[in-house]
């Protein structure tokens, strides 16, 4: 299977990439062994737009280490295309996301996202119950905005709450 998978090199005259071991990548990013996990994850980019459904499946599908490798196969796209449905991918999954760590990640990777579109996406991060991802989170807003109303990513439930309602709402009217 690796073979194949290393078979995806461009051509060194052409350029042009053989797709030939592209369904054994997107295998490979569901793996449980690591090591292919890893070059599937390191080579998937190279695709870009074109693996996104594919990769955006294993986010929602896998098991933890696979949702994690996912989920750096789309920053990784973004940061080289800016990829509307990698960027969509990662905004959509914030909430769904059980997992701590891979919550924190899916922030991290959606910050790559240039579009005004992941605001949305930072937004409902703010609820998140780890304090660390609702800080960065608040963070990537302020660096794109200028929210009209103040977040605490420390503060009460019920304070979050009520700053979260209205920056949705302005949010709405604003897109």
């Amino acid at each position: 299977q690796i073979a194949r998978i290393l078979a995806v090199w461009p051509d060194p005259q052409t350029g042009q990439i053989d797709r030939t071991g592209l369904a054994d990548l997107i295998e490979g990013l569901r793996c449980p062994e690591s090591d292919l996990r890893e070059i599937s994850g390191a080579l998937l980019p190279i695709f870009g737009a074109e693996v996104v459904p594919h990769v955006a499946d294993v986010l929602v599908s896998g098991q933890k280490a696979n949702r994690y490798a996912a989920c750096e196969v789309l920053g990784a796209i973004l940061r080289e295309s800016q990829d509307r449905g990698a960027g969509e991918a990662l905004r959509d999954r914030v909430m769904k996301e059980e997992d701590r760590e891979i919550r924190m990640l899916l922030v991290i990777n959606l910050a790559l996202w240039k579009s005004q579109e992941a605001i949305e996406g930072f937004i409902n991060a703010l609820t998140d119950p780890d304090e660390g991802c609702r800080e960065y989170a608040w963070m990537e807003i302020k660096k794109r905005e200028k929210p009209p109303v103040e977040f605490d990513w420390r503060g009460t439930v019920a304070q979050r709450s009520d700053a979260i309602q209205k920056l949705r709402s302005w949010w709405s009217k604003k897109t």
